[in-house]
């Protein structure tokens, strides 16, 4: 959400917000350097493709894993690598920009170029997956020390193999999740980020003693993130204050998450998950039985926490505790 001050108070006195000192990675969004580091992303898009088409990686017969097989395993992988690395320095330098400020057109236009361009790469990484599940990943990690390093990953992508379409189909799925996933985590953010709430929070004079000079003044969502302000009126305004900004962006947020979710559970049930739970767990390395065990002890703890919860709505004068007094100080 959004901070926004009191519209009625003075521009002036809106304090500046700090931002992040990007320049120790790249000197500026226009620069000579981000410019390389992307066409060096593309040009190592288009070789690693080259490098798959003639290793033929892709979903196979049962392979053995012999020398040349291994070998090329070692070649791609490293290649795979590389490539990551290099696109997850470029991906979270733009990221910077926009998570901080939604409204930079240039750096919202080169996220969505770059996203743009990483479909490719996706494609390809599926096949990988397709390529690993045709391998005896166990002889692999033995024959190779590569494979050894990346054991957990191997196997993790053998499992999702068994999880694919066709290779046409996710070619398709890939090629239309950059208008369905990847542009509902936009929207997401955009909207979000640039929500405001209809009314600004009242400003009540600062009490005396011990809140006095604490809070009075104070951006009022700046006081509702990690330090909680002292001030009850306060926490209880921001929380009022939440929804009635989520309310004005409620239609479009709605309509873009059901169409967004209609396309994921189409493609689990496509893919053979047994249901939508199935590949979130797989996704989080996390098995049915674990998942019991953790609500299980999340139940058993509930006791202790209802305790400390109605010690602290008594130390505050309440009854009951409500949710804005939940991180009160």
């Amino acid at each position: 959400m959004a901070v926004v001050t009191d519209p009625a108070a003075p521009a002036a006195s809106v304090p500046e917000l700090p931002h992040w000192d990007m320049t120790p990675v790249f000197p500026g969004l226009d620069s000579p350097e981000l410019g390389a580091a992307f066409d060096g992303v593309l040009a190592g898009m288009g070789e690693l493709g080259a490098l798959c088409d003639r290793h033929n990686v892709r979903r196979r017969e049962a392979l053995a894993v012999d020398d040349a097989t291994v070998a090329a395993f070692e070649e791609v992988t490293e290649r795979l690598n590389a490539l990551s690395e290099s696109l997850r320095t470029l991906s979270a330098y733009l990221h910077a920009f926009v998570a901080t400020d939604s409204r930079n057109d240039l750096a919202q236009a080169k996220l969505s170029e770059l996203q743009t361009e990483v479909v490719a790469l996706e494609k390809l990484e599926t096949r990988y997956s397709a390529w690993i599940g045709s391998l005896d990943v166990e002889a692999l990690i033995a024959r190779s020390s590569l494979a050894g390093a990346h054991a957990f990953a191997l196997r993790k992508a053998a499992g999702e193999a068994r999880h694919q379409m066709s290779e046409a189909e996710e070619d398709l799925a890939a090629s239309l999740n950059l208008c369905a996933g990847t542009a509902w985590a936009k929207l997401h953010g955009t909207v979000s980020s640039q929500a405001r709430r209809p009314r600004p929070l009242s400003r009540r004079p600062a009490r005396r003693g011990r809140d006095r000079g604490r809070d009075a003044g104070a951006p009022d969502e700046r006081r509702a993130g990690p330090r909680p302000p002292p001030r009850r009126a306060v926490r209880q305004a921001a929380y009022e204050a939440e929804p009635q900004g989520w309310e004005t962006v409620a239609a479009p947020l709605a309509a873009r998450h059901e169409r967004h979710q209609g396309a994921v559970l189409t493609l689990n049930l496509r893919r053979g998950w047994p249901d939508a739970l199935a590949p979130a767990l797989f996704a989080n390395n996390v098995d049915r039985v674990t998942l019991e065990a953790m609500h299980e002890a999340c139940r058993e703890s509930f006791p202790d926490f209802r305790r400390y919860l109605q010690a602290k709505a008594r130390l505050l004068g309440r009854d009951k505790l409500p949710w804005c007094d939940l991180f009160a100080p």
